[in-house]
């Protein structure tokens, strides 16, 4: 009993090397000698599940969220003697992530296909460096422009610097057509309106507690944060110094969305589009969508500029 007959090991020596109780060594040791199986689930046995396809979908009529499922409980309570809670659960978890998957499918996905037209603009904090980082991205080619970077206790950048690191942008790249941005308040500031209307520049706000609407621009910030991690930006100045070096470094990435090229070569290729954008197409542009947000609202039972936003989304 005390020796294994192939190898010669002890029993001892082999709960020592796999850190496995001698209490559950031994059992294990009992249940093979019996012909036993080796592993028994916890628990009062369960009868045989009578129709899983009626509890598959039971399952499916549950409310349920990214991570959990509304109801459970109570489908638990009907088949406690069929299932055990755990495997309810894990396939709870298989029928949640099969419905978010199917309406993940059906909804609407915007695919940006021209560059140099639809900007975004956020802000990142990274805790851990002391630092707000305002982040420009154009959404047709992914192309991100030089940084904006505030620090310390000053927080994010000041409405007033936002509208002068547009105005500069503008000036350098020309006016994107439309700039999404969320409800920051730096962002809906009052200079960076006015900076919006003088180039023409459509706002579009994300709804309010829905950063998904301006996904794009925060996988970016994602993009930026592990770019600084690779590099080992562990200090304020590091962070403030690998700024541009960052952003280059990820406009020359080849991106398979942008089959095989670069943000660069891209965002070159949309300016002779951008440049069709005069003034009075800008107009027209603006026009359209005025009307079209007015037809939508008139369907809705509330207004004001909540009702008009989510028009304009």
């Amino acid at each position: 009993m005390g020796r294994w007959k192939d190898g010669g090991r002890s029993l001892r020596g082999f709960s020592r090397a796999t850190e496995l109780g001698w209490s559950r060594l031994m059992r294990w040791h009992q249940r093979v000698r019996l012909g036993e199986r080796l592993y028994q689930r916890p628990g009062p046995k369960k009868k045989p599940l009578e129709n899983p396809a009626v509890l598959h979908q039971r399952l499916r009529g549950l409310r349920h969220g990214p991570c959990r499922s509304r109801g459970l409980p109570g489908v638990y309570a009907e088949y406690r003697q069929q299932i055990s809670r755990r495997d309810l659960r894990a396939i709870s978890r298989e029928v949640r992530l099969e419905i978010n998957r199917e309406n993940l499918a059906a909804m609407v996905r915007i695919e940006w296909i021209v560059s140099r037209l639809i900007w975004a603009i956020d802000d990142l904090r990274v805790k851990r460096f002391g630092v707000q980082w305002n982040q420009v991205q154009d959404l047709g080619s992914r192309y991100k422009f030089r940084p904006g970077i505030g620090v310390g206790s000053r927080g994010a950048m000041k409405g007033y610097a936002v509208a002068e690191r547009l105005g500069q942008l503008f000036d350098e790249h020309g006016a994107p057509l439309v700039l999404k941005r969320d409800n920051g308040s730096n962002l809906n500031h009052e200079a960076v309106n006015e900076k919006l209307d003088d180039y023409g520049v459509i706002a579009l706000n994300s709804p309010v507690h829905y950063p998904q609407y301006n996904g794009s621009v925060e996988a970016g910030l994602r993009e930026v944060r592990a770019c600084l991690k690779e590099r080992g930006a562990r200090q304020t100045e590091w962070t403030w110094a690998l700024g541009e070096d960052v952003v280059q470094d990820l406009n020359q990435r080849r991106r398979p969305c942008l089959e095989g090229r670069t943000a660069s070569q891209v965002f070159e290729l949309g300016k002779p589009l951008s440049e069709e954008y005069d003034n009075n197409k800008r107009k027209e542009v603006r026009n359209e969508i005025a009307a079209l947000a007015e037809k939508i609202m008139s369907g809705f039972k509330e207004s004001g500029l909540r009702a008009e936003r989510m028009a304009r989304s």
